[in-house]
């Protein structure tokens, strides 16, 4: 893998973990799934591995930086083992970028790797999921549609199509094009689609889904 994939997946990762509290700025997130699909699109299994290992290394380093607090060795378990079953998990991202669907696949891959994260090891570690970042977004309605992992859903496939426009704008194929940008249109305006939903009443929720998931994992 060259330099150019380390640095996307590094930054996708960084990107990623300011979307999160205490930073919170949460149109960041869409660009964690962007920047690692840019960094394995079209590199083979290992490429893929190490994207995945620099990017989980980025994220859940400084994500879960308060752990140092408690004792060292902890925070830096904990973190190797999580990058290392996202790293494992993105060496399936390629292959499934290779379909002609692939915005869809790549961000119900994003979903099942946070529905591993928090199952396994050892009872998994819930915190981190994208939708915990997304409280104050402007598409958080979505969580009424399907919780937490649909909102997880919704920002990553944001991410995927923003790969998806600008591939199809080289190619110049308009037709593509308008189709993804009709996509992002809706997802970045839920209240038209879910006419009476309360932006406040689905933050709350994310909230406390949130603060429970963090506390199972202390």
């Amino acid at each position: 893998m060259s330099t150019r994939e380390s640095v996307l997946a590094a930054v996708g990762g960084l990107a990623l973990y300011a979307s999160f509290p205490p930073i919170g700025m949460w149109f960041l997130a869409p660009l964690g799934p962007m920047l690692l699909i840019l960094a394995v699109r079209g590199h083979p299994k290992r490429p893929a591995f190490i994207a995945g290992l620099v990017f989980g290394l980025a994220f859940f380093g400084p994500l879960i930086a308060w752990l140092a607090n408690l004792d060292l060795l902890p925070w830096l378990a904990l973190t190797a083992a999580q990058s290392l079953i996202f790293a494992l998990a993105a060496t399936a991202l390629p292959r499934l970028l290779s379909a002609r669907a692939w915005p869809l696949y790549a961000a119900a891959w994003w979903v099942e790797v946070e529905a591993l994260r928090s199952r396994a090891p050892l009872g998994g570690f819930p915190w981190g999921k994208v939708a915990f970042s997304q409280a104050d977004a402007i598409y958080a309605a979505w969580a009424a549609v399907g919780g937490a992992p649909f909102l997880s859903f919704i920002t990553a496939l944001f991410g995927s199509l923003l790969v998806y426009g600008a591939v199809t704008l080289r190619t110049r194929r308009p037709a593509v094009l308008a189709t993804a940008c009709c996509v992002v249109i809706a997802i970045a305006a839920p209240p038209l689609a879910l006419p009476g939903q309360s932006g406040a009443g689905n933050s709350a929720v994310l909230v406390s889904c949130a603060s429970s998931c963090s506390l199972d994992a202390v």
